[in-house]
């Protein structure tokens, strides 16, 4: 494997009505890391374990929403390679 995408994601939780928290990326080439992007998002309801992910409302109060960090994080679709993710 040359090249590859690691996502990671917090969520409010792993039930059908949670949200993302924070993304972030990085992208791997020949062992080296090439390019990073992370982001935290305003899942725009309550924020429930932030003993497990340590974010608070607070944190993401003043962040983008979903919808709003879509578009940046499709520069790295351009990139054909496996995606690895972790939540």
């Amino acid at each position: 494997m040359k090249s590859f995408a690691v996502i990671d994601l917090e969520t409010t939780g792993f039930g059908k009505t949670d949200r993302i928290l924070e993304i972030a990326i990085i992208i791997v080439e020949e062992g080296k890391v090439i390019q990073e992007w992370e982001t935290l998002v305003n899942p725009q309801r309550d924020i429930s374990n932030s003993q497990i992910h340590g974010l608070s409302a607070g944190d993401v109060s003043l962040a983008p929403t979903f919808s709003e960090v879509v578009g940046p994080s499709h520069r790295f679709n351009n990139f054909h390679m496996t995606c690895l993710f972790h939540d």
